[in-house]
């Protein structure tokens, strides 16, 4: 009986979506937004449509007005609720019947020379919210230049979902790494040094790191603000740090793990890696082997530099190390000075990262995106 129904309501509405492309996406991952800003890098002309659930729920820790400009860049007019949810029901009809796929579009895919090529060039402000700040704490804080870090952990999983999200537990991070290494920055006046993110396990411990995660001012409006007018972004790839890509904010990025999917065709961007220790070998698998989408392990499925489980680790006896704090604190200056115009990258430093790359890759290394020089210099055996 219910698949009578789910075919009868998809003959009655079919006929009104015939010249129509419908691209979802679901609010409560910022990450997503990076499948809206390859749609307006292509100028795509598509129908957006928001997870009419996520977007009925009350959770102060999603960012839903990002979505919400985005859906009116795209879509050319005003979120209408009624209209977004009859398009979700059809998409929720439909998704896995294949003969319906012509009607979606498919978006931002990692490591997918179209997607790469197209975001190469791209060098715009894809979703502005162009309202005043109106918050006086707010104001006071974007006086200075300011650091952004984010510190990767399970709280904002276990907020959103239901589900058991620990198999992503391989990507959490080390808060205290975190705030001894930007906390180091504090010698400079000019600077407010800023931990940024809708919830965290602990708060941080530093005086002189401000934790907005915390504060009372952290909302989705101020969120925002903050991206948009930092000097500089820091922390994992983990979604917040689509938001500074939206803003073509400088983004130094720690502790990468799937090295095939860099986002290399971003500019103004410095990297460094977490290592995969291999316990049964007793030595660390090298970046060329990380690299390389024929290296396998355990799991003859999936390259050991794609492992997307906490699980596929444990079975192949791996250990995933933090970047240290020297580390992310090198990273951070270079790029702190090459935005300031007091440092240039060594290109033959670069070279033996781009050798192994290109070796493994299609995808062009934007002139303007880096492998941090103190990483490269600490870990030259693993660039071999």
């Amino acid at each position: 009986m219910k698949k009578f129904i789910k075919h009868f309501l998809i003959y009655l509405i079919n006929p009104l979506f015939k010249d129509k492309k419908f691209f979802y996406v679901n609010p409560s991952y910022l990450g997503s937004l990076s499948n809206l800003i390859y749609l307006m890098a292509i100028n795509k002309k598509v129908t957006l449509i928001l997870d009419a659930k996520e977007m009925l729920k009350k959770n102060s820790k999603i960012n839903k007005k990002i979505f919400l400009i985005a859906y009116e860049k795209i879509n050319k007019k005003k979120f209408n609720s009624l209209e977004n949810y009859f398009y979700y029901i059809f998409f929720r009809l439909v998704q896995y019947d294949k003969k319906y796929h012509i009607f979606f579009v498919k978006a931002f895919n990692h490591n997918d020379q179209e997607v790469f090529k197209n975001l190469y060039n791209y060098n715009k402000v894809s979703f502005d919210y162009k309202e005043k700040i109106k918050d006086e704490n707010l104001l006071n804080l974007i006086k200075k230049e300011i650091l952004i870090f984010h510190c990767r952990d399970a709280k904002f999983k276990k907020n959103i979902s239901n589900n058991d999200m620990s198999y992503h537990n391989y990507r959490n991070e080390n808060l205290t790494i975190y705030e001894n290494a930007i906390s180091r920055f504090k010698h400079n006046q000019n600077y407010e040094l800023l931990r940024f993110g809708s919830i965290g396990e602990n708060k941080c411990k530093k005086s002189s790191i401000f934790d907005y995660t915390f504060s009372n001012i952290r909302n989705e409006t101020n969120d925002i603000h903050l991206i948009k007018n930092c000097k500089v972004y820091i922390g994992a790839p983990s979604g917040p740090d689509i938001l500074a890509m939206n803003y073509q904010k400088p983004i130094v990025y720690i502790n990468w793990i799937h090295l095939p999917n860099l986002f290399t065709f971003q500019k103004n961007t410095v990297v460094i890696f977490k290592k995969i220790y291999n316990k049964k070998k007793k030595e660390f698998i090298s970046f060329q082997n990380l690299l390389d989408k024929n290296y396998f392990l355990n799991d003859k499925k999936t390259p050991v530099g794609l492992y997307d489980t906490s699980q596929q680790y444990e079975n192949s006896e791996l250990e995933l190390i933090h970047n240290t704090e020297e580390e992310i604190y090198n990273a951070v200056n270079e790029m702190i000075n090459f935005i300031d115009g007091k440092f240039k990258f060594n290109s033959n430093l670069q070279h033996i990262f781009k050798k192994i790359y290109y070796k493994n890759n299609n995808n062009l290394i934007n002139e303007n995106f880096f492998v941090s020089e103190y990483f490269i210099k600490q870990n030259l055996d693993l660039f071999k």
